[in-house]
């Protein structure tokens, strides 16, 4: 009964094959996984930085409409040929300006651009989310605004400049409100990535557990055996 009860033992004790090639592939898959989250957070990242890029461009254009503002009260009426040298280096200087944030809004786009590309095969919905804020920021015609309001103020024509800066700014704000929402939903993804990847490490710990149960009862089945044959040979003795 003994050497019975020890070969019945040792078959429930035998490494379960099918559960040995589920930890295998949940492994495989959560390393897997741990990849995409480490991918996903230095994108986070970059968007991050897109955000803060946008935010100061939007602050620098209001800036910008201030000073324009209160040029244009001041030189109120004036020609350009009635202009003092420092008044036309003011005026210059807004002129200046207005290029410069032009330049910098272009490199913005060329950026979210370049992000759009990077995420395109690891994280689809983010690129998408991106290529449609994008699109809609072209659409709106930044740039052309810009260019409106830098020509204005080249000529001298304060008032006429403050409509397309007042554009720009709103269009800025859409944008950069765009961005922020991109960013909220990566991360409200992102913890949702993190809570399927805890459930797949305490699949995997429940797994390893149940895999030294069955070696510790292969273990002691073996033990058994060993105390039996000893106990035979014992006995032959004895004969």
């Amino acid at each position: 009964k003994a050497l019975q009860q020890s070969r019945s033992d040792s078959r429930e004790a035998k490494p379960d094959i099918k559960q040995l090639q589920e930890a295998v592939s949940l492994q495989k898959e959560t390393e897997r996984k741990l990849e995409e989250m480490l991918a996903s957070e230095t994108e986070g990242g970059a968007l991050d930085q897109l955000i803060q890029r946008a935010r100061n461009l939007t602050n620098r254009q209001q800036r910008l409409n201030h000073k324009t503002k209160a040029s244009a009260l001041k030189l109120l009426g004036r020609s350009k040929d009635s202009l003092n040298e420092k008044e036309k280096l003011e005026i210059g200087s807004l002129v200046r300006e207005q290029t410069k944030v032009s330049e910098t809004y272009k490199d913005l786009e060329q950026r979210i651009g370049d992000l759009i590309d990077s995420t395109k095969k690891d994280n689809p919905q983010l690129s998408e989310q991106l290529l449609s804020t994008l699109s809609e920021a072209r659409q709106s015609q930044i740039r052309t605004e810009m260019n409106s309001a830098r020509t204005a103020l080249s000529e001298n024509k304060l008032l006429s400049a403050l409509k397309p800066q007042d554009n720009v700014d709103k269009k800025l704000q859409r944008l950069l409100e765009r961005l922020r929402r991109n960013k909220r939903l990566e991360d409200k993804s992102l913890e949702a990535f993190k809570k399927g990847l805890s459930e797949k490490l305490k699949e995997m710990m429940q797994l390893s557990e149940n895999q030294q149960f069955l070696n510790e009862m292969q273990k002691q089945s073996q033990e058994a055996k060993k105390k039996i044959k000893k106990s035979r040979r014992q006995l032959d003795r004895l004969k």
